[in-house]
């Protein structure tokens, strides 16, 4: 399901092609470990800072381990968390590619990257800016 709030601008200034390619990873991670429930994308102006859209793809996939989450932006850092009944690996690399893109292309000011919560066999939740 995609929700974009009315208050969203219909056009805004950014490189299209490096927040399409974020876009792509995040809801491309979503859909390759959902095998039950759905992936929503959303899109809204950030409550706290009104001039800055906030991206959200939220999953109600696998989750990320505990113990995984530090490893999660890492290049390389691979999750290995391997589901025998859908042969499904965890995450590539371009999580942190697409962190590092969120904070060249400007993430509110905040400097933050991409923003995650998650839980084991209910889901992921990213956010950007």
């Amino acid at each position: 399901m995609m929700e974009v709030a009315r208050e969203v601008p219909r056009f805004i200034v950014t490189d299209q092609n490096r927040r399409r390619q974020i876009l792509i990873n995040l809801i491309g991670n979503a859909l390759k470990l959902t095998f039950e429930g759905g992936v929503n994308i959303s899109v809204q102006m950030d409550p706290e800072q009104k001039e800055n859209i906030k991206f959200c793809v939220e999953d109600t996939g696998i989750g990320v381990k505990e113990e995984d989450k530090a490893k999660l932006f890492k290049m390389y850092g691979r999750l290995d968390q391997a589901d025998p009944k859908t042969n499904t690996q965890g995450i590539e690399f371009g999580l942190e590619i697409s962190n590092q893109l969120t904070r060249l292309l400007g993430d509110g000011g905040n400097n933050g990257g991409i923003k995650f919560s998650s839980q084991v066999g209910k889901g992921t939740s990213f956010t950007f800016q």
